[in-house]
């Protein structure tokens, strides 16, 4: 699974944690304790309108072994969906093609 396939980052970890050994049983729980937030707060960013930080983005790439490249493609999708003017959002989906 190719996360350069994906423009949105909660789909793109939703659909990597469903391919993990027993359809990723547990996976939220461990990223909730890799980032040093609640459960519920992980479930609110992948399953509700909470948004990651670009902090926290970082921590889960390396959570789910993404390479370099992986990682700021990863970031950026991040951050462009936590851009508040149309002109960042802009930016942002500009550098997501050219990643």
């Amino acid at each position: 699974m190719a996360i350069f396939n994906f423009t949105d980052y909660k789909q793109f970890v939703r659909e990597k944690v469903s391919l993990m050994p027993h359809r990723g049983r547990g996976q939220f729980r461990q990223m909730a304790l890799h980032l040093g937030v609640n459960s519920t707060a992980i479930s609110q960013i992948f399953k509700g309108p909470r948004q990651l930080t670009a902090e926290q983005g970082i921590r889960i790439a390396q959570f789910l072994g993404l390479s370099d490249l992986e990682t700021r493609y990863f970031v950026n999708m991040v951050q462009k969906e936590r851009a508040g003017s149309h002109d960042l959002k802009e930016f942002y989906l500009k550098e997501e093609k050219k990643l």
